[in-house]
C-alpha cells in the first residue's frame, strides 16, 4: 500500500540513514525544509500524513500538543520521535505522551528498519482494511487463505478448527508467509471479533523500553513517569494479542511473560496490584523455537506454554497453484487504491510470476504486485513492469510454466552452449557461477531472438514481453547491436 512518511530532520546524516530504511518499504516519502527555529508544527499541518518522523529537537512545545492540534486538523499520523536522550525513562515519557516509537538518535540503520517497517506495513493494512469497509466488504482477510493447492488447503482446514476454540496459538513461517495476516484472521472470525486486537512487534521495540510497553507502569515508577499507563496486554483485555517475533523476546523478560499467560493477570512497573486480562494470546516466529530452546536462548517452559497448537504456513514456492490467483486478489486491491482500474497481467507476465521463487513468500509479492501498478505506462503488465529476478525465472523455465523446475534434456553440454568451461565454472564459488551463467545466459537469450526477427526490434520486444525501450538497454549491457542480425538480403 502506498504510505506517505514525512521526515522533519534537520541532521543530514540521520536523514540519509531515515531515507535508506525507508528505500525498501515501498512508500512515499516527503521532506520538508525545516529552517532554523521551525518548531515542526507549521511542516506537520501541511500535508496529510500516514507516518511522521521527526526530531524531539523540532517539537518545542510538546508532542501531546501536537498530536491535538493534529486531531483537530483531521489528521492521525503515527508520531516516531528521534531523540538524543539516552535515558529509557526519557523515551517512555515521549511514549507516553503519544509517539508511535522512540529511537536513539545514534541508533543503527538495522534498528532503524526494523521499527519503521512494522509501522509502514501496519498503517498500509489498516488502509486497505479502511478500503474494504467503505465498499462494505467484512474487513477479514479470509479471501487471501482460498486454495488451490492441497497443502494449503488442509492447513486452512485446521485454522478453520481453531477460529472458535480460545486457546494460545504459536504461527511459525518464513518471513513473509502473512502470519499476522492470519492472526488478524482468526481475532476477526473467532469470538473476540468485538474487542480490540493488539499487536507487538518484539523485534522492533528496544529491550529496554520492551517491559513497559508490555506491562505498563504506574505513575512514579521511575524518572518521569508523571502518569500511569497500561501496558499492550491490558490493552488488548477482551480481545487478542499478538506477539509478533516472539523469538527475540530478552531472557530477562520471559519468566514475566509465563506469569502472564499462566496466571492471566499483569503487574505494572512499579505497581503493588496486579490486574487480571482476558485475552487470547497468539505468538509468531520465522526461528525454529525448539532449537533456541535446545540453545538455551529460550525458555522451555514459555516454549511449551506457547506451543498449545503450532501451525505452520506453507511457503508460497509450496503453493504454487494459488500465485496467480493471489497476483490477481492484490492487482485490485492496489489498482483501486491507486486510482489504475482495469490493470491485468499478460501471459509473459504471469508465467514469471508462477516461474520465481519467492524467498520473500506472500509479502514480496504484494510488493512486487503495488511496484508493477504503480510503474506501468499501459494497463496491461508485462514483464519489462516486473523485476529484474523474475524476468531472469522466466528465461531460466522456458515460455511454458508447465513444469516449475524442468530438467535439461540428456546429453545436452549447457557449459559448452553458454561458452563456459565446465571444470572452472564448478569450483567456482555459487554466487559467482550463477552471476556468469545468468550474464551468458541473457546474451543467449536475447542473441536467438533478435536472431529470428532479424533485429527488428519491435518486434523482438513484442516476443519478450518488454518495451523497445527497456530491449535496447538490455542489448548496450550485452554489447548487442541490432544491426548485427540483419538479413545482409535486406540491407
Amino acid at each position: 500500500m502506498l504510505v506517505q512518511v514525512q521526515l522533519l530532520v534537520k541532521d543530514r546524516g540521520l536523514l540519509r540513514r531515515l531515507q535508506r530504511a525507508l528505500a525498501a518499504q515501498d512508500v512515499l516519502v516527503s521532506v520538508p525544509a525545516v529552517s532554523a527555529g521551525d518548531d515542526g508544527l507549521g511542516a506537520l499541518l501541511r500535508g496529510d500524513m500516514d507516518v511522521v518522523v521527526v526530531e524531539e529537537s523540532l517539537v518545542q512545545s510538546g508532542l501531546t500538543g501536537v498530536l491535538e492540534r493534529l486531531r483537530d486538523q483531521g489528521q492521525r499520523p503515527d508520531l516516531v520521535v528521534i531523540t538524543e536522550a539516552r535515558d529509557a525513562s526519557h523515551h517512555t515519557r515521549l511514549m507516553g505522551e503519544g509517539a508511535r516509537a522512540v529511537l536513539g538518535a545514534s541508533e543503527g540503520p538495522e534498528l532503524f528498519s526494523a521499527v519503521l517497517a512494522e509501522i509502514v506495513s501496519a498503517r498500509a493494512r489498516n488502509l486497505i482494511l479502511n478500503l474494504k469497509a467503505r465498499d462494505g466488504r467484512h474487513p477479514s482477510l479470509l479471501g487471501d487463505f482460498a486454495t488451490q493447492s492441497p497443502v494449503m488447503a488442509a492447513f486452512v482446514e485446521t485454522v478453520r478448527k481453531l477460529i472458535p476454540v480460545d486457546t494460545t496459538l504459536l504461527i511459525q513461517g518464513e518471513t513473509g508467509v502473512g502470519k499476522e495476516r492470519l492472526a488478524r484472521v482468526i481475532h476477526y472470525e473467532g469470538m473476540r471479533r468485538d474487542g480490540p486486537f493488539v499487536t507487538v512487534n518484539c523485534a522492533a521495540i528496544p529491550d529496554n523500553l520492551l517491559e513497559s510497553e508490555l506491562f505498563g507502569h504506574e505513575r512514579g515508577s521511575f524518572t518521569s513517569a508523571e502518569r500511569s499507563r497500561r501496558g499492550r496486554f491490558e490493552q488488548a483485555h477482551g480481545g487478542t494479542i499478538f506477539l509478533d517475533e516472539i523469538g527475540e523476546m530478552p531472557m530477562g523478560l520471559q519468566p514475566k511473560l509465563l506469569r502472564v499467560l499462566q496466571e492471566r493477570e499483569v503487574e505494572r512497573i512499579g505497581g503493588d496490584r496486579v490486574v487480571p486480562i482476558d485475552i487470547r494470546v497468539i505468538a509468531a516466529t520465522n526461528k525454529q523455537l525448539e532449537s533456541l530452546v535446545q540453545a538455551q536462548s529460550f525458555r522451555s517452559d514459555l516454549y511449551y506454554r506457547l506451543a498449545v497448537v503450532t501451525l505452520d504456513m506453507p511457503p508460497l514456492r509450496e503453493r504454487a497453484e494459488d500465485i496467480s490467483r493471489l497476483a490477481a486478489i492484490y492487482l485490485g486491491q492496489y489498482s483501486a487504491a491507486l486510482n489504475k482500474p482495469g490493470r491485468s497481467f499478460n501471459p509473459a507476465a504471469d508465467q514469471a510470476l508462477q516461474a520465481y521463487a519467492w524467498p520473500g513468500n506472500v509479502r514480496e509479492l504484494m510488493n512486487v504486485v503495488e511496484r508493477a501498478v504503480l510503474l506501468a505506462e499501459d494497463p496491461v503488465i508485462g514483464l519489462h513492469d516486473l523485476p529484474d529476478a523474475l524476468v531472469q525465472a522466466r528465461m531460466l523455465q522456458g515460455p511454458s510454466a508447465a513444469t516449475p523446475h524442468p530438467m535439461p534434456p540428456s546429453g545436452l553440454d549447457l557449459s559448452r552452449a553458454l561458452g563456459l568451461d565446465e571444470e572452472s565454472l564448478l569450483k567456482t564459488p555459487w554466487s559467482e557461477a550463477r552471476s556468469q551463467l545468468m550474464l551468458r545466459l541473457e546474451t543467449w537469450y536475447l542473441t536467438r531472438v533478435l536472431q529470428r526477427c532479424q533485429g527488428r526490434v519491435g518486434d523482438a520486444a513484442r516476443m519478450m514481453g518488454l518495451s523497445p525501450r527497456s530491449l535496447y538497454s538490455k542489448m548496450r549491457q550485452h554489447g548487442l547491436d541490432k544491426r548485427q542480425f540483419k538479413d545482409p538480403e535486406s540491407k
